[in-house]
This record gives C-alpha cells, sequence and structure tokens, in this order.
C-alpha cells in the first residue's frame, strides 16, 4: 500500500480577506489538513503532510528523489494569478503520482470565461457573459440581459465578490466592473440568473469514467431557496450563513437526476478528476451552470462535512471512497 503525502499551503499562511479574528481566504485551513491526516490514517492508509509549493520547487530544482507514494494535492497555490496550476504542473516535472486533475484542466477550469465556452460547445446550458480586461471592452456589457453580476474571472472562493456584484443595469456594471478591475486583471460580466442554488459534489475515480459518489445539495440564503437578486458573495461564505438540504429535499427525482447527469458530463468534457463540485442556478427555463472548482475544500466544516452530515454517513466513509478514487494504490 502506497503512502499518501499531503500538498497544501495551508490557510494561515496568507493574510485573511474578510476583517475579524477569523482568518478566511481561499486556502484550507491548517486544523483541515490535520483532521484530514489524521482521518486517512484512522482507516488504514498512511498519510503525512509533505510541504507546499516551495517545497516541490527545491525538490525540482534540487534534483531530490521523491518519496514513493501518491501525492494528495490539496493546494490552491500562492498568490500569483493561476495559482491553482502550480502544484499539478510541479507534479508532472517531478515525475510523482498525484490527485485531481491535470495542470492544462485544472487552469482551464480556474478560468471562469473559457470554461463556459467549452461547454457550451457540449451543450451545457451556460448564463451569458462578457470578459472584460480594459475600459475599451466596457461596450459588449450592452449584449447582455441584465440585471448581470460582475465577479473576478479567475478566482475562487468568493473572493473579490459582495452583495454590490449585482448590477442592474449598464451604468452600475460599468462602475463595478472599473472597480474590479483595479485589483484583477479580468473580469466576467455575466447575466445574473434568478433562481435556485445548488452545488453538486462529484468522486470521480481517475482515468475512468466511474463515478463512485454523486450528490447534489440545494443552499438557502436566510432561509431563503430562490434567489432574485442576491449573491454569494465572500461574506456568505467566510461567515456559515448558508443553509443546505439534500437536493431531493426540495427538488422533483427528475430535476436532481438531470443535476447528477449534467456533472458527470462536464466531468468527463473537462476530465476533472476525484473529488470536484460544480455550482449551478435552476429556473423554469432550466439547468444553469455557474462554475466548478477541481479543488475543493475539504473538511467536516466545508461542503463535505454538511453533505455527510445530512446523508448521515461519516466522514471517514467519504474519506474512504476518495482515496478509492485515487486508482494509484
Amino acid at each position: 500500500m502506497k503512502k499518501l503525502y499531503i500538498i497544501c499551503d495551508y490557510r494561515e499562511k496568507f493574510p485573511s480577506l474578510t476583517v475579524g479574528n477569523k482568518t478566511y481566504n481561499d486556502h484550507i485551513s491548517k486544523q483541515s489538513m490535520i483532521n484530514l491526516i489524521n482521518t486517512i490514517n484512522s482507516i488504514g492508509y498512511e498519510a503525512e503532510y509533505f510541504g507546499g509549493v516551495e517545497d516541490l520547487i527545491k525538490s525540482y530544482s534540487q534534483k531530490r528523489i521523491m518519496p514513493e507514494g501518491v501525492y494528495i494535492n490539496l493546494n490552491d497555490g500562492l498568490s500569483e494569478k493561476h495559482k491553482r496550476g502550480q502544484t499539478p504542473m510541479l507534479l508532472e516535472m517531478l515525475n510523482v503520482p498525484y490527485s485531481g486533475s491535470d495542470p492544462f484542466h485544472t487552469l482551464l477550469v480556474s478560468d471562469k470565461y473559457f470554461t463556459n465556452l467549452c461547454l457550451r460547445q457540449k451543450n451545457i446550458q451556460c448564463p451569458d457573459s462578457v470578459m472584460i480586461s480594459s475600459q475599451e471592452d466596457f461596450s459588449q456589457i450592452h449584449n447582455l440581459r441584465f440585471p448581470v453580476i460582475a465577479k473576478p474571472n479567475c478566482e475562487g472562493s468568493s473572493i473579490g465578490i459582495t452583495s454590490s456584484c449585482f448590477c442592474p443595469d449598464f451604468k452600475t456594471a460599468k462602475i463595478k466592473t472599473q472597480d474590479l478591475l483595479k485589483d484583477f486583471d479580468e473580469v466576467l460580466v455575466q447575466e445574473y440568473i434568478a433562481g435556485y442554488e445548488i452545488t453538486d459534489l462529484i468522486i470521480r475515480q481517475k482515468g475512468t469514467n466511474n463515478i463512485l459518489f454523486n450528490q447534489p445539495l440545494s443552499i438557502a440564503y436566510q432561509n431563503q431557496l430562490f434567489l432574485s437578486n442576491e449573491i454569494f458573495g465572500i461574506f456568505e461564505k467566510s461567515s456559515n450563513i448558508r443553509k443546505y438540504y439534500l437536493a431531493e429535499q426540495n427538488f422533483s427525482n427528475t430535476v436532481t437526476d438531470n443535476v447528477k447527469i449534467i456533472t458527470e458530463q462536464i466531468a468527463l468534457a473537462l476530465n476533472l478528476n476525484n473529488f470536484i463540485r460544480v455550482d449551478y442556478r435552476i429556473n423554469d427555463n432550466g439547468i444553469f451552470f455557474i462554475e466548478a472548482n477541481t479543488n475543493p475544500a475539504f473538511g467536516t466544516t466545508s461542503d463535505v462535512g454538511k453533505c455527510c452530515e445530512l446523508l448521515n454517513v461519516t466522514f471517514e466513509s467519504f474519506v474512504k471512497l476518495y482515496i478509492e478514487s485515487l486508482n494509484l494504490l
């Protein structure tokens, strides 16, 4: 049985993106990482922390012989724009087996605009959107139906997203986009889909078409399921004010099954491996893909923990499925 090495630059290494005593950014916390390692060891595997991006760079530059085992990528990278591609790139260069998606597909999914373009080619329904990188692009916003949402194109964990990102008209959208361009190179301006929020957690066995887990969750904002102008921004995520339900509690089996089918299609189309999260909005016009995450939070306090609680299954059983999905042991 191969040993598991955890690759992670944990949350406490980076500045908080919110005000308050709690550190919040798009990295897994150190405690969640430790809990995961302990869980893996408790179910009969052997795991330990290896390090982060800088440790991988040092290993490559010094031509170190990497310990034999499987490298678990829990990493969002450092602070650069395309940081999520750093860890899979380095693991490829070090020629070691690793979890998750390859560098190309990781970088593709981290670019919301191009992910939408790709999925449209697969007949996946997506909101209309334009990508803005300079003032010369602002006129493209006129091509969209209002209201719209303006958000950073290549960030996760709702970074840069607040309630002010909801834009009912062109003037508001232009002002918000100008503001976001001060901090981000690219801004996605996208038709706002009023509807129900669904996030789907899926485990796909690496290198196969086997789906080991597929569970959509319905999310409420202040006990409100249908969202007409609400935004799940960085405050809502960091303060844990969202409420979760199994999707089948609020939707028909047909709708829930269709979400599962679409998620599996997306995972296969974009070659996404192991643990993946896909977000949707649903209304009378259909199921709209919003974004995907190739490296979602993995802990008892994240979506995974909420899902296990709702299904009345243990976190250990979820971790065991995840390890089985590595297809490398």
